[in-house]
């Protein structure tokens, strides 16, 4: 037997007697939840796990786990195929067997197939797993450094052996004391982020130190971003950060040879080189880095350190822009709006300033803010959204965006009057120079809305 409750949550979902009414199903549905009735718990789990209401896994789960631990046999093994699977929860073999254990303890024949079925999996996994170890073992155990290496991979990326870092680091010291670069690199990393290991910045230092002079080009890059920070901070040498950079980016890796393309352009660690920056920006752009190719462009349009090309400029911007970096799309954004280098297009504009605002592009939220305020380039126009975007920009210290959202606040334009506020904001901006802040305090002042 189902509880009322239930089975009124059922009637909405189907539409049984009854318009269909997906949220009035909800509510009878978590009203019967709270009931620790087994059978219901275990219909309710059903609708949640592809049923007629929305898709929840994880409160699917939930229901399910709760109906076995009180004795639902079908539950159990439900419980287990989501555990098995990992949809919408993490999976978790152990577990999963233990459900399908209890379900077929009960006589339910589908979760004995299902541990049979696991069987089976388990001991092809554990035959594949010896066979790759075998390959690298006996060389490693005499000593081969790169076989050492290749076992510690093994149980990191291998998918036929189970991963388990701690292996992995042994091996990878043993390999790294050895000479092997690679596996000197893994260990640094692997003491930087403490994975298997406890954390420890010295030995990571060390560690990539020692890849690096050994030629690994991820470590010299790393040993570069090492001394660079601390060149920042007035303690390391940024000659030495440019020098390892250099040698990471000449190695082919291409967040350096970005880097270098930074330092060559702003003078750091190294005499300021446009034409170089722009030989690195180039170099980095090629292999994909969106940083590089937003670089790549502003020089094309401006013609710094390479022929003016406004077309190529534009078409490297796009790419840095398709590959998510927020500045290029954020610059895109206003070329299409201002028709600046493109053909003037507002849907266009508005499209790539929302790719930015999305990804918390200040500039980019407040332009958004405008849009919605004003309805341009098929945004609606909608004075709360608008409202909505320009205090996201404002948050981030953006003065466009403190001086539009102090504006709204000092008219009620997508919310409420709020004086103190307006206020608050517009001084903000005004104190960034501000100017349409600066009249907007006046204007307050002068209808005395405040003092």
């Amino acid at each position: 037997m189902y509880h009322p409750n239930a089975l009124a949550g059922s009637a909405y979902a189907q539409g049984d007697g009854v318009g269909k009414d997906q949220k009035k199903a909800i509510e009878w549905f978590d009203k019967a939840a709270m009931q620790d009735h087994p059978d219901t718990l275990y219909l309710l789990a059903c609708f949640y796990s592809g049923g007629s209401v929305t898709e929840d896994r994880k409160k699917a789960f939930a229901l399910y786990k709760r109906a076995a631990d009180l004795g639902n046999i079908s539950a159990s093994y439900e419980a287990g195929v989501l555990l098995l699977s990992g949809e919408g929860i993490t999976e978790d073999r152990v577990k999963a067997r233990e459900y399908f254990r209890k379900a077929a303890d009960g006589g339910d024949n589908a979760a004995e197939k299902k541990l049979e079925e696991m069987d089976s999996y388990d001991e092809r996994i554990n035959a594949a797993a010896e066979k790759k170890l075998t390959e690298f073992r006996e060389k490693a155990e005499a000593g081969d450094a790169e076989a050492q290496y290749k076992m510690g991979m093994c149980y990191i990326e291998e998918p036929d052996v189970p991963q388990d870092r701690s292996r992995a680091f042994g091996w990878f010291l043993r390999s790294a004391e050895n000479g092997y670069a690679d596996a000197q690199y893994r260990l640094a990393v692997m003491y930087a982020f403490g994975e298997g290991i406890q954390a420890d910045f010295e030995k990571a230092t060390h560690w990539y130190q020692k890849a690096a002079e050994a030629g690994n080009a991820a470590a010299q890059y790393a040993t570069g971003i090492i001394h660079y920070e601390e060149g920042i901070s007035g303690d390391g040498d940024l000659e030495k950060a440019f020098g390892w950079f250099l040698r990471s980016a000449e190695n082919g890796y291409a967040d350096a040879q970005c880097r270098v393309g930074m330092c060559c352009k702003d003078g750091i660690g190294t005499r300021q080189n446009i034409t170089r920056s722009a030989e690195w920006f180039l170099k980095a752009a090629e292999q994909g880095i969106a940083e590089a190719q937003m670089w790549s462009g502003i020089f094309f349009i401006q013609g710094a350190g390479v022929l003016k090309d406004k077309n190529k400029g534009i078409e490297w911007y796009t790419r840095a822009a398709e590959n998510g970096e927020p500045r290029a799309q954020n610059d895109l954004g206003v070329f299409c709006h201002s028709g600046t280098y493109v053909k003037k297009d507002e849907e266009a504009a508005g499209r790539w300033f929302l790719k930015a605002a999305e990804q918390g592009h200040p500039q980019a939220q407040h332009s958004i803010g405008s849009y919605y305020d004003n309805g341009l380039g098929g945004f609606p126009k909608d004075e709360v959204k608008a409202f909505e975007w320009f205090t996201k920009a404002a948050e981030q210290g953006n003065a466009d965006g403190q001086q539009s959202a102090g504006h709204c606040c000092m008219y009620g334009l997508g919310t409420e009057r709020n004086y103190r506020k307006a206020e608050y904001l517009l001084t903000l901006a005004k104190e960034q120079g501000h100017q349409d802040a600066v009249r907007d305090l006046r204007a307050m002042r002068k209808n005395g809305w405040v003092k």
